[in-house]
């Protein structure tokens, strides 16, 4: 279809008026996301072995609807603010102290490791 008129999908964004966003075309991947990404985002670092009482203070000082969850360098995935408040509950009903770390193995259940795309 799209060798005959334009795509369904850029008709229909025509009609119902909505902004249309170009891509450029001439973007090249030369870029690694770690050569261009910032790194002082507040994130949950597994790496530096975060306490259940780290993790309740990140929560009390920044509004963040979620945050990043990382291995050092490696990104792991993305936790919504109200999943990881409810896995501090759970980890508290099963008998976690406040100074007991949060290991990986407990954050992936309510984690979103699905690819993000990046647009340059």
């Amino acid at each position: 279809g799209d060798a005959i008129n334009e795509s369904i999908y850029d008709l229909q964004i025509v009609l119902k008026g909505y902004p249309f966003l170009h891509e450029e075309l001439d973007v090249t991947f030369t870029e690694r996301c770690c050569d261009i990404m910032e790194t002082s985002l507040t994130k949950v670092d597994v790496g530096l072995r975060p306490r259940v009482t780290d993790i309740r203070a990140m929560l009390r000082a920044f509004t963040y609807r979620g945050f990043p969850i990382v291995e050092e360098d490696r990104f792991i995935g993305y936790v919504r603010r109200t999943r990881l408040d409810g896995l501090l509950s759970r980890l508290e009903k099963q008998g976690r102290r406040e100074q007991d770390e949060v290991l990986l193995e407990d954050l992936m259940p309510c984690t979103d490791s699905t690819v993000m795309r990046m647009v340059p």
